[in-house]
């Protein structure tokens, strides 16, 4: 099942804003291979867009993408999550640590405190062209590449470069989905991507500190 796709104009849209009676009088395409899909409203299966012609292996790779400059403009702020080492003091002496897992935490940054400006594919110095680049339109020296990893890794030549890296690993629709939920879950009040998205961070998690 499909949950995105581009109408006529190219907006990027998504199955869960549309009812039968809104969604009449479009045409849909795949935003990796641009192949025809069709809305699928129906009461017994989960709404979707079903693609026409041979699955797309590059679905994943490209929804990810439109989906999170998409969010990342629309929103106020956006959180990115990472795991953290607590220091206990009762570290040595504590019977529970590696039973509870106490020593790590979930920690957040909220990238729009440095960026301001989300590119797809954007060519860097005539060197990288990053899925999603992260920018500030004052400050051009902030940089930010968020690479969306389905088959393929980044690449050590990128990971050596001193660029500041965030490697997102999506490998199946359920991912993907997980992420939209991320976005879209109730009670959430700012979107995020949390470390079970098995977040990479490459320059020695320098991303994380004030310096950005």
């Amino acid at each position: 099942a499909f949950p995105y796709a581009l109408d006529e104009n190219g907006n990027f849209v998504c199955i869960n804003d549309f009812t039968k009676e809104n969604i009449i009088g479009h045409v849909y395409k795949c935003p990796a291979c641009g192949c025809e899909m069709r809305p699928r409203l129906g009461l017994k299966n989960k709404h979707h867009f079903y693609h026409k012609g041979e699955s797309c292996e590059s679905y994943i790779h490209e929804v990810a993408k439109l989906l999170i400059k998409d969010v990342f403009d629309r929103s106020e702020r956006f959180y990115i999550g990472y795991l953290g080492e607590n220091v206990c003091q009762n570290k040595e002496e504590c019977p529970f640590v590696d039973k509870l897992g106490c020593n790590e935490d979930i920690n957040y940054i909220n990238l729009k405190d440095y960026y301001d400006t989300c590119s797809i594919e954007t060519r860097v110095e005539d060197r990288f062209i990053p899925d999603v680049l992260l920018t500030h339109s004052e400050h051009k020296e902030r940089e930010l590449y968020i690479e969306i990893f389905v088959t393929h890794a980044c690449s050590e030549e990128k990971i050596n470069s001193g660029k500041r890296i965030v490697e997102l690993e999506l490998n199946t629709m359920e991912d993907l989905l997980r992420m939209t939920n991320s976005f879209n879950c109730e009670g959430s009040v700012y979107p995020s991507i949390d470390e079970s998205f098995r977040n990479r961070f490459f320059l020695n998690d320098v991303i994380l500190r004030a310096s950005l």
